[in-house]
């Protein structure tokens, strides 16, 4: 038993001395939410779902399906305009039927709210728009959707910044329904 012990204390020691990587909790915990953007119906313009809680360390895989759509990020109070060095997918087309299917998976580092919207033509006017983080309070996603609704324009961020693009087998992809939800 005491031998036993004495080999853990020492594995530990010279684990920390090497620089042995060690996994933290909050690693362990890191979740991954997935976010469709667009529909295979292409009438829909949505991500879904419109409301992500997540921690710090967790990603948002957001999956690209039929249409031009982006994930750009704004503030509450400036819907469809873009912050500056903010996440932003630039434009990811997609045409029906794809084998493959786009991601852009970005890390969240805090539990501030952050606004998304699409940047693409009116959609982010028409309630192509997302919260993570959002509050319960004044600073919401109906309040931010309703906002975005008066738009006066919808701006698009100057170049990709905050994630990694990347790609995963359509048949790995989420869907959404066909019809409006």
């Amino acid at each position: 038993m005491y031998f036993t012990q004495l080999s853990a204390i020492a594995l530990m020691a010279a684990s920390l001395v090497a620089g042995v990587p060690t996994q933290t909790p909050s690693a362990a915990d890191a979740k991954v939410h997935t976010v469709v953007v667009g529909s295979t119906n292409t009438s829909l313009l949505l991500f879904t779902p419109q409301e992500i809680t997540a921690k710090p360390g967790d990603t948002v895989e957001f999956q690209f399906h039929e249409r031009n759509h982006t994930v750009t990020q704004s503030a509450f109070d400036s819907p469809c305009q873009p912050m500056a060095n903010a996440i932003n997918s630039g434009f990811v087309p997609v045409a029906a039927n794809q084998s493959m299917i786009t991601t852009f998976t970005m890390t969240v580092n805090s539990t501030a709210p952050m606004f998304m919207y699409c940047a693409q033509g009116k959609h982010c006017q028409a309630g192509m728009v997302l919260t993570i983080n959002a509050s319960n309070g004044t600073q919401n996603f109906g309040t931010y959707k309703a906002a975005a609704a008066k738009a006066a324009s919808n701006v698009p961020a100057a170049a990709m910044s905050g994630g990694v693009m990347g790609q995963i087998a359509a048949d790995k992809a989420t869907t959404v329904p066909l019809r409006r939800i």
